[in-house]
């Protein structure tokens, strides 16, 4: 019997998702680089949930908008320190400190937003949330 359409239809959807879901994420890198990708989210995360807060909490008077950027910067980088949507959390936290200011001097918060950034582009590595759910994955044909 010869295989249907069908058949090879999602066998090519399958792959095509898979391969897209991987470009968003690097090649999870393992061992040291790994650690010292766990270090950089560790840095950023805390200093932006330490700098988000303080701030909020010494601002109880801030709009709305200030709020809602201090509370979506606290959640990226949360994110950011388990590993978890790293790509949009690092590019969403870059985006709130280019917004908000939360980080008072000038070259810290460019300090982390370029690390923000270069998390983004590196992926989260082998130690984290997305290399368990969207990590290297074999292919069976």
């Amino acid at each position: 019997m010869a295989k249907t359409p069908v058949v090879g239809i999602r066998f090519v959807l399958r792959l095509t998702i898979l391969v897209c879901v991987q470009r968003l994420f690097s090649a999870f890198p393992s061992g040291w680089p790994s650690l010292g990708l766990l270090l950089l989210r560790t840095a950023v995360g805390v200093s932006a949930v330490t700098d988000a807060i303080v701030y909020l909490a010494g601002h109880a008077d801030a709009s709305l908008t200030l709020w809602v950027t201090g509370v979506l910067a606290i959640t990226c980088a949360v994110l950011l320190f388990f590993g978890f949507l790293t790509p949009i959390a690092g590019a969403l936290l870059a985006l709130c400190i280019l917004i908000a200011p939360f980080f008072g001097e000038r070259r810290y918060a460019l300090l982390v937003l370029v690390t923000s950034l270069a998390i983004v582009l590196l992926g989260p590595g082998s130690l984290s949330i997305d290399a368990r759910l969207f990590g290297r994955r074999e292919i069976e044909f």
